[in-house]
């Protein structure tokens, strides 16, 4: 079992990247706004709200998709229908899509059928 981790750093690609996880059979992901380092320091951190960083193109994007899978393989599907849709995130900064290992995990099956 595979923890499957999507970093998605720019909003008009989120639903590029749903849409190909229905399409690969991913049906059980959670999706979670999340903050940037760049962002959470001037706020959190008080000694490093006089600087500034530099950000791309507006207002900061980041979703991180997380959902169980049974097989890392499902990666290069997820990248090829990517590919097929215009998308290599290989090129730009889109996003990340990475496999970690699970050893165990009680709940949920890897993959949900929709009914």
């Amino acid at each position: 079992m595979f923890l499957l981790l999507i970093i998605i750093y720019k909003e008009k690609y989120l639903e590029d990247f749903l849409t190909t996880l229905v399409e690969v059979g991913v049906l059980n992901s959670v999706v979670i706004s999340t903050q940037s380092l760049e962002e959470a320091l001037p706020i959190n951190v008080p000694i490093f709200a006089a600087l500034k960083f530099t950000m791309e193109g507006g207002k900061p994007f980041t979703k991180v998709v997380l959902s169980l899978i049974d097989k890392e393989e499902i990666i290069h599907e997820i990248n090829a229908h990517l590919l097929d849709s215009g998308i290599d995130i290989t090129k730009e900064k889109i996003g990340e899509v990475l496999t970690i290992p699970i050893s165990n995990a009680v709940g949920r099956k890897p993959y949900m059928e929709i009914k």
